[in-house]
């Protein structure tokens, strides 16, 4: 199924990386708000509209 529907794949993808991100107890908090930064930017510029808005969301929760 992920592979007929990129934009479901990457929803998923993305989603897996995110859970990884928040069980990452190894690294500073300054490490996790830069990789936090960073993958609300690849949300942004994946193409997929629910990522973006999600990234958006997150953004203005953290600010």
């Amino acid at each position: 199924m992920r592979a007929s529907h990129p934009a479901l794949d990457k929803m998923v993808t993305m989603r897996e990386e995110l859970r990884q991100l928040w069980l990452n107890t190894n690294h500073s908090r300054e490490q996790l708000a830069v990789e936090l930064q960073s993958w609300c930017r690849r949300a942004e510029e994946s193409g997929v509209e629910a990522l973006r808005q999600f990234s958006f969301k997150l953004r203005s929760a953290h600010a």
